[in-house]
């Protein structure tokens, strides 16, 4: 029996979505008369810290469950704190971000209620694929839940952020749509670069590389699908994304096949490895995203790995 539900919202996520996310939850474990005890994330690190203390300190697996609400950067703190505290806590999310692009690979278009009722019967707990990453240039690692690309993504994700994109779009209810806008803002900044990707072991080269991604499931920038495919989310392995060998008068179709036709794959400019282990590395100087997050420009050299978590999903 549960005994009490320790949830964590970001509520300004989604542009106060989190809010709502959090009252639709309170409503729901309130008919079900089970206790909870919500603890807002207020600032960058917050949600880190939160984990920590919970689940050193008052956490008991048999009759706790968590709840996390916010948008994909809030779940991956989550999922990283938790890893790296080797725990196997089983998450319930609630998606409240603009993006969302883990509900839309596995959350699909289920309602809070029966996100809730998974929770509570104890149902479709099962683990979903995520990526472990170690960045050997700036010595760092972690864990990520939708994808780890290096390249021009970075640069759309920093232009979002520099650019405040999702705050001036927000206010016309268009934020979802601020990765799309931030790619027109980030054409002066794409640099081409040579990459060497080493997947299980085998070693790729590629010239005039444009973009490298290593993703878990089809999703980045708020639904663009740059891993397309049916199965590419329930698939065991990670896949990496290159555009490569290419030019400003390539450009223009492959923007188009990516953002509107989803016909990339069918590109020269395209290749889709898969595999447990993948390392990019490059000698040139370039900015990372990591779910949402921008990394600083260095020398890429990374490797990623395949990883596991639970999570209740129906």
């Amino acid at each position: 029996m549960i005994e009490k539900v320790y949830i964590i919202c970001h509520g300004q996520s989604g542009h106060n979505r989190g809010h709502q996310k959090l009252k639709e939850a309170r409503y729901e474990l309130d008919r079900l008369h089970i206790p909870y005890l919500v603890y807002p994330s207020e600032y960058a690190t917050h949600t880190v810290d939160l984990i920590d203390m919970i689940i050193r300190k008052y956490f008991n697996e048999d009759h706790h469950r968590l709840l996390v609400i916010g948008g994909d950067g809030t779940l991956n703190a989550a999922v990283s704190q938790l890893v790296k505290m080797g725990s196997e806590v089983p998450i319930t999310y609630l998606p409240a971000g603009t993006g969302s692009d883990f509900a839309r690979a596995h959350l699909k278009d289920q309602s809070t209620a029966s996100i809730i009722m998974n929770m509570v019967q104890n149902r479709h707990c099962q683990k979903i694929k995520i990526g472990n990453y170690q960045d050997q240039t700036l010595t760092n690692h972690g864990c990520f839940v939708n994808n780890f690309g290096t390249g021009f993504d970075a640069e759309v994700t920093y232009s979002v952020e520099k650019y405040q994109l999702k705050s001036h779009l927000g206010r016309f209810g268009l934020a979802r749509f601020s990765y799309i806008v931030g790619v027109f803002f980030s054409f002066n900044r794409l640099k081409l670069f040579e990459s060497e990707i080493t997947v299980d072991g085998k070693v790729h080269h590629f010239n005039r590389c444009g973009l490298v991604a290593v993703m878990n499931h089809p999703f980045l920038g708020g639904g663009i699908q740059l891993n397309p495919g049916p199965k590419t989310s329930q698939s065991p392995q990670l896949a990496c994304i290159i555009y490569h060998d290419l030019s400003w008068r390539a450009l223009p179709l492959l923007v188009w096949q990516t953002l509107i036709t989803h016909q990339q794959v069918h590109s020269s400019h395209y290749t889709r490895l898969t595999g447990e282990t993948i390392t990019v590395r490059s000698n040139q100087t370039l900015r990372s995203e990591m779910d949402g997050e921008t990394l600083p420009e260095r020398i890429v050299d990374i490797n990623h790995q395949i990883n596991r978590y639970p999570f209740y999903l129906e």
